[in-house]
């Protein structure tokens, strides 16, 4: 119990003392002095209640009187804000306790929206406690990918996949009933040469002299999905796995998404060009979105990657547009 910790108390008490002289006193020597004496007491707090550990109280059911309510104490490990925000994430609070516990109440959140579904977790006692911005969402992706919901929003309606949406798209969509998803197959456009077709030269065919142009290869466009990552190395490498499922396939358009949300820690800790000369505690949130059109090579679109803006902690996202040559069957369907 660190409220009765002997040596704790004393150089509490000592560090506070030494703050108050060293900014009363005139002597610059005796300053000095204060300052280290403060400097060492402060750095023997710390030490001790790292030693100490730390401690997550979860309250099990919360009483009518404060003596009636049932906790449990949870271990730490690690003392650093990055240990601790790893084990709540991950020990205490996964995406799969998430998911049970939104599966527990599914008549509560139909029709609600994504945001307000988050607000009620980040609000709410007893409910299992977001520790990061995709804490919700991603569990929400799970069950509409399982069929559990549909998940409704402007660009499309969702169920049994996971949302085709950025996380700001996903924050303004509903919960809806699951339904039965169906696989429309769009017409097969006439490509243009714009969208990759290869045209025969211009002029009269029977005037042409010299070897017959090859036939037009149609093309068909296919856009794919890519959710998000926790960092551009692993979109890059989630980019390539899928990529390899079109070998001939052209990419003619890439939409690449950051999201950031800092909601605690000091603001300095952030790239400048973000925030600015802001400093101290506060939230910052940020949505970064690099759209890239042409036709790339597949080690083309892994540099546009790897070349994006590094922001720690992000989630990294892409939808790609690809060109995709016509099967045998598909042309005589024509």
């Amino acid at each position: 119990n660190l409220d009765t910790h002997r040596d704790l108390l004393k150089w509490a008490q000592r560090q506070v003392a030494a703050q108050e002289l060293a900014g009363t006193t005139r002597d610059s020597g005796r300053r000095a002095d204060y300052e280290r004496i403060a400097r060492e007491d402060k750095g023997h707090c710390i030490d001790a209640i790292k030693r100490a550990g730390l401690l997550f109280i979860r309250w099990e059911r919360y009483g009518t009187k404060a003596w009636e309510d049932q906790v449990e104490e949870e271990t730490i490990a690690g003392n650093s804000r990055e240990d601790v925000n790893r084990h709540l994430s991950q020990q205490l609070f996964p995406i799969q306790l998430f998911e049970e516990h939104l599966s527990s109440r599914l008549s509560d959140i139909l029709n609600l929206s994504i945001k307000d579904i988050d607000k009620q977790y980040r609000s709410t006692p007893g409910f299992p406690v977001p520790t990061t911005v995709r804490s919700v969402s991603q569990a929400l992706r799970e069950l509409c990918r399982a069929g559990q919901i549909g998940i409704r929003h402007p660009r499309g309606n969702f169920c049994k996949e996971n949302p085709n949406l950025t996380e700001t798209e996903l924050f303004d969509a509903t919960i809806g009933e699951p339904f039965e998803t169906t696989t429309v197959h769009p017409p097969i456009p006439t490509p243009t040469e714009e969208e990759g077709q290869i045209a025969p030269p211009l002029g009269e065919e029977e005037e042409t002299i010299g070897p017959v142009p090859p036939p037009t290869i149609p093309a068909k466009k296919q856009e794919i999905s890519i959710p998000p990552q926790t960092g551009a190395g692993q979109l890059r490498q989630t980019v390539a796995v899928r990529l390899q499922e079109f070998p001939d396939a052209k990419m003619v358009r890439l939409r690449a998404t950051i999201f950031l949300e800092n909601s605690t820690g000091d603001l300095s800790s952030l790239p400048a060009s973000i925030r600015g000369n802001l400093s101290g505690e506060g939230t910052l949130t940020v949505e970064i979105t690099v759209t890239k059109v042409g036709k790339f090579s597949k080690v083309e679109v892994e540099q546009i990657i790897e070349s994006l803006p590094s922001l720690p902690n992000a989630d990294y996202g892409a939808r790609l547009e690809l060109l995709i040559p016509s099967t045998e069957e598909e042309r005589r369907d024509e």
